[in-house]
């Protein structure tokens, strides 16, 4: 009975270790539950949107004026500075992931480079209101 005891208890603790260490995959590929995305974005800002339109597949093309840069890395894509427009693409790729912009409303954007040299963006990716105004 007491090495049943002791098999049952190392099979639960083994199995709790593979959960913790799936759920922390899916939380690094999703951006976690309401923490910062963990992942390398090329662009973080907060912005104001100026325009949004429907784009291809679900898509949408949002036009936001920099209100702050946060983060911007080294690449050729658009030029982003204070006060300029950028365009970004809200990605409907992903089931769950779309972030449907507001007019006249200000963001945090967590933006990657997409394929086309443009920025995407996700609700996956940390993208959130800002209340910071602007």
């Amino acid at each position: 009975m007491k090495a049943t005891t002791i098999v049952l208890a190392s099979l639960l603790a083994i199995s709790a270790s593979a959960n913790a260490v799936l759920l922390s995959n899916s939380e690094r590929d999703e951006g976690g539950h309401g923490g910062a995305p963990n992942y390398a974005a090329d662009a973080v800002f907060n912005g104001k949107v100026v325009q949004v339109k429907a784009g291809h597949n679900g898509d949408e093309k949002v036009t936001l004026r920099i209100i702050k840069i946060i983060k911007q890395e080294a690449w050729r894509g658009p030029d982003i500075g204070h006060g300029k427009l950028v365009d970004v693409v809200s990605d409907a790729n992903r089931p769950g992931c779309f972030f449907d912009f507001e007019q006249d409303r200000a963001y945090t954007v967590h933006a990657m480079l997409g394929e086309s040299g443009g920025l995407v963006t996700s609700a996956c990716w940390g993208t959130h209101p800002y209340g910071g105004g602007g």
